[in-house]
C-alpha cells in the first residue's frame, strides 16, 4: 500500500482526507463515524461569537435542481450556520472528542471582537484542540453579508492575534469572494499562518418565482456542489508554488478522482462536506480507495511525488496554441440524423443533413461543441 501521509498546517495526518466544518462534524458521535471510515482529521462545526447564528431555521437545506437538457445540474443550498453551543459547551465537546478518537480534532471559530478571537482560541487550545481553523469566510458572517472588500486585511490581523495567543497550528479559511486569492494566500503566509484552507462556500441567492421572494427564509444562503471545484483548483494551482505552507483544498468534491485533482493542483489535504450530506460517511472509504488505486497504478509511493504536478503545466493565455488543428468528423453508422449538431453550430453551413447521416463541411472551425452535445457520440474531433 502507498504511503498517503501528508500535512494539515503543521500537523501530520495519515491521509489527505479531512471532514470539513459543518453539521457532519458537530459532535463526537459523528466524528467517530468519520474516523471509522478512514478520515485523517475532522474540523468541528464552527463556533460563532454571534449568538443568533447558533440556531438554524427549519428547513435549512435545499437541493436546487436546474433542468434543461445538457444544462441539468444541482446545487446544495444551505442555511446551516454555527454550532448550537456557547464557548463552554463547545470546549467540553472538544475535550470529550479528543479523548475518544485518535485522529486530530480541529476547532473552527468565527468571532467579531478581538477579545473573543483571543479568548476562544486560548480556551479551545486548553480543551485539547490540535489545531484551529480561523473561519472569517462563512457566508453568514457580517463581513461577507455586507460585501466589504476588507477581508484580506482583517484575516491577516486575526491570524497574527490568534498566533500570539496559542501554540497549536492556526489555519486561515478563505472566502472565495476575493479580488485576488493569490495575493491573499501570499499575504497570510507572510503573516504567519500555519496553513490555508481554500475555500469556504459561496454566498448565494435563489428566488421563488411564484412568491417573488428569496427561498430559504427570505435571505441569502451558502451554496456549493460539484461545480465549485474548478474555481478552487484554479487558485490552489496558482498559490501552491508561491507559499511555503500546506493548503487544504475545499469545495466541489463528489468522487475520489476529485481528491486526486486537488493534490495534483498542489493541495496537501482535501476537505469534504456536501458528498457526506448526500451519500453518508461511506464516501470517505471509497475516495481513499480511489486514491490508493491511482497511486499504485502510477507507481507513486507517497503523496509528495505527485502533489502540485500540474502547477507548472498551466499555460498562460498568451502561450496557448491557437492553430486550427482539429475538426469534427461524423461516424455515419452511429449518426441518427437528430440534427442537434446543425442546431448548435455557430457556423451552420458546416453541417447538412444527408440521407442517413449529417455531413461536416470545410466551414467547420473545430470548436468541439457538437462533439460534446451529440447524444450518440457519433462526432469525434480529429486532426485536419
Amino acid at each position: 500500500m502507498p504511503d498517503t501521509e501528508t500535512m494539515y498546517g503543521s500537523l501530520k495526518i495519515k491521509n489527505p482526507l479531512v471532514v470539513a466544518s459543518a453539521g457532519t462534524s458537530e459532535h463526537l458521535e459523528l466524528i467517530k463515524k468519520a474516523e471509522e471510515m478512514g478520515a485523517a482529521a475532522v474540523v468541528m462545526k464552527t463556533l460563532f461569537e454571534e449568538e443568533y447564528t447558533r440556531k438554524n431555521p427549519t428547513p435549512c437545506y435545499s437541493l436546487i435542481r436546474r433542468k434543461g437538457g445538457p444544462m441539468h445540474s444541482s446545487t446544495f443550498y444551505s442555511f446551516e450556520q454555527a454550532s448550537p453551543w456557547d464557548l463552554e459547551r463547545y470546549a467540553d465537546e472538544v475535550h470529550r472528542t479528543v479523548k475518544e478518537v485518535s485522529i486530530p480534532v480541529i476547532a473552527s471559530i468565527n468571532c467579531v471582537s478581538d477579545q473573543a478571537w483571543a479568548d476562544y482560541a486560548s480556551c479551545l487550545e486548553e480543551a485539547g484542540a490540535e489545531a484551529l481553523e480561523i473561519n472569517r469566510s462563512c457566508p453568514f458572517s457580517k463581513i461577507m453579508m455586507e460585501g466589504k472588500d476588507s477581508w484580506t486585511a482583517a484575516a491577516i490581523e486575526t491570524v497574527k492575534l490568534v498566533k500570539d495567543k496559542v501554540s497549536i497550528p492556526v489555519c486561515a479559511k478563505f472566502t472565495p469572494q476575493l479580488t485576488d486569492p493569490l495575493l491573499t494566500a501570499v499575504s497570510l503566509d507572510k503573516a504567519g499562518a500555519d496553513g490555508l484552507v481554500m475555500f469556504s462556500r459561496f454566498t448565494g441567492l435563489d428566488i421563488d418565482l411564484e412568491k417573488e421572494a428569496p427561498i430559504m427564509h427570505g435571505g441569502i444562503a451558502g451554496h456549493g456542489g460539484p461545480w465549485a471545484i474548478h474555481y478552487a483548483l484554479r487558485w490552489i494551482s496558482a498559490a501552491a508554488p508561491q507559499v511555503d505552507l500546506p493548503i487544504s483544498g475545499s469545495g466541489g468534491v463528489c468522487c475520489g478522482e476529485d481528491i486526486i485533482k486537488y493534490i495534483l493542483s498542489g493541495a496537501s489535504s482535501v476537505q469534504i462536506c456536501t458528498s457526506i450530506y448526500m451519500e453518508g460517511f461511506k464516501v470517505i472509504k471509497a475516495y481513499l480507495k480511489k486514491l490508493d488505486d491511482f497511486m499504485v497504478g502510477k507507481g507513486y509511493s507517497e503523496i509528495e511525488q505527485f502533489r502540485g504536478a500540474i502547477c507548472s503545466k498551466v499555460i498562460p493565455p498568451d502561450q496557448v496554441n491557437r492553430t486550427r488543428a482539429r475538426v469534427a468528423r461524423i461516424d455515419e453508422d452511429s449518426c441518427t440524423n437528430c440534427g442537434i449538431c446543425e442546431k448548435v453550430c455557430l457556423h451552420q453551413s458546416a453541417f447538412t443533413g444527408g440521407e442517413n447521416a449529417y455531413i461536416v463541411h470545410q466551414d467547420c472551425v473545430g470548436c468541439g461543441l457538437c462533439a460534446e452535445l451529440c447524444p450518440q457520440s457519433a462526432i469525434k474531433m480529429t486532426g485536419i
